[in-house]
């Protein structure tokens, strides 16, 4: 019964020697980037509802005219551009049932110049993910256009696109609406075919750059301060603040792109990893960020305990040959998750040569989905036809991902 016993301690001792070979990350100390930033910030004014009402009635008198609107408009004056904002944004933020008057809110807020006071962009952002009113959000894309941020476009795209669906309340307004804003982006041509097609190379240049370059957003210190608030919650435990600062930044301009390089090496963990990842689902449009800060912080956060993984993936999304050697390294000696990590980043990267591929040796040791990778490469680094390769444990959605990983590399380089 006791004769198995020296193999397996055999095989015990061999793994462990195995492992010895292979460096684990370590715990980094990191810095307090966010609250450091924090502490120097400005933030919104501090009034409830009824105030911002009273402004938004301020608002409404100005464009009266006589007497009533110049008495308005000098206490409006007397008011900062925060206090406007916040006041216009608290309305639409929190009036969930009244539409119109959530529409004159945002028309007001369209309505003012307010040239580098910029702050209000993130949380107009954020209207684009809860508003429900269709003409709300032409006016929301509007203002930010304006703003030199193009986030909006998609939701002027849809309401283009969506057929006399009765059950959208004044489609037919917002498709008007939207007609016309499409024509003052295209010069206030009046052919509509033309804006349309204006209209969809602006939201492709605005994915493949994150810039207009009409107009383009004032970074003013308000503005970043606004952006440091919105990073800083990637500190919350609840998902929902986490959610939708992900869901502001990968619809700012590039610029913003730095704060989230600044915070990735913050000592709360959970910030460096919602920063590197949103970093990583915005892919080679982040670039600024590697050229600003991260470029130097990466070889640090890879052999940090918590962040390695998130940071090899942050490779591979900038779709760059030159990351290919701060990769190759986390494939030959890096364990199971590094691994799987640095074998998608080089199918995003590629610029190894088949000796290389063809000398490892591809087994379980590997993830299934890194086994894709390593796999893809190797077959198109020898020009050979794309078979997509049969791997046991392998999810489909999991191969068509590396599938349009490849494709989407392969689309860069030919253009």
């Amino acid at each position: 019964m006791n004769k198995p016993l020296p193999i397996l301690l055999l095989l015990v001792t061999a793994s462990c020697s195995q492992q010895a070979d292979i460096p684990e990350p370590t715990r980094t100390a990191f810095d307090a980037v966010i609250s450091e930033h924090l502490s120097d910030a400005s933030d919104w004014p501090e009034f409830d509802i009824e105030r911002a009402n009273e402004i938004l009635d301020l608002c409404d008198m100005t464009v009266l005219g006589g007497t009533v609107a110049q008495r308005a408009q000098r206490r409006l004056d007397r008011l900062s551009s925060d206090d406007i904002q916040h006041a216009l944004l608290l309305i639409v933020e929190t009036n969930k049932l009244d539409a119109l008057l959530r529409r004159q809110a945002y028309a007001f807020l369209d309505a003012q110049d307010w040239r580098t006071d910029n702050r209000f962009i993130p949380r107009l952002v954020l209207r684009l993910k809860y508003e429900k009113d269709w003409p709300s959000n032409i006016i929301i894309a509007q203002t930010l256009a304006r703003a030199g941020n193009l986030a909006g476009l998609e939701a002027v795209k849809s309401v283009l696109l969506n057929s006399d669906d009765k059950r959208i309340s004044d489609l037919e307004l917002a498709k008007t609406m939207a007609a016309d804003f499409i024509a003052t982006l295209n010069d206030y041509a009046i052919d509509f075919e033309a804006n349309w097609q204006h209209l969809l190379k602006l939201i492709d240049n605005w994915n493949a750059v994150r810039g207009y370059d009409l107009v383009a957003t004032e970074f003013s210190e308000k503005y970043q301060d606004e952006l440091w608030h919105l990073v800083a919650q990637f500190r919350s435990q609840p998902l929902r603040p986490v959610d939708d600062a992900r869901f502001v930044f990968i619809r700012l301009e590039q610029q913003a792109m730095t704060v989230l390089a600044t915070a990735a090496s913050d000592n709360n963990r959970y910030v460096r990893d919602h920063c590197l990842q949103t970093l990583t689902w915005m892919s080679s449009t982040s670039r600024v960020a590697y050229d600003f800060a991260l470029a130097d912080s990466l070889a640090i956060l890879e052999n940090d305990h918590f962040s390695s993984v998130r940071a090899i993936e942050y490779r591979g999304s900038l779709m760059d040959k030159e990351q290919a050697k701060f990769l190759w390294p986390f494939i030959t000696k890096g364990n199971y998750e590094q691994r799987t990590a640095a074998a998608d980043a080089l199918l995003r990267c590629a610029d190894l040569s088949a000796t290389a591929i063809d000398a490892l040796v591809i087994n379980e040791r590997f993830s299934p989905e890194a086994q894709c990778s390593l796999l893809l490469l190797r077959d198109e680094l020898h020009g050979k036809a794309l078979i997509p390769p049969t791997i046991p444990g392998l999810d489909t959605n999991e191969l068509n991902r590396r599938l349009r990983w490849q494709q989407q590399r392969q689309n860069l380089v030919a253009n």
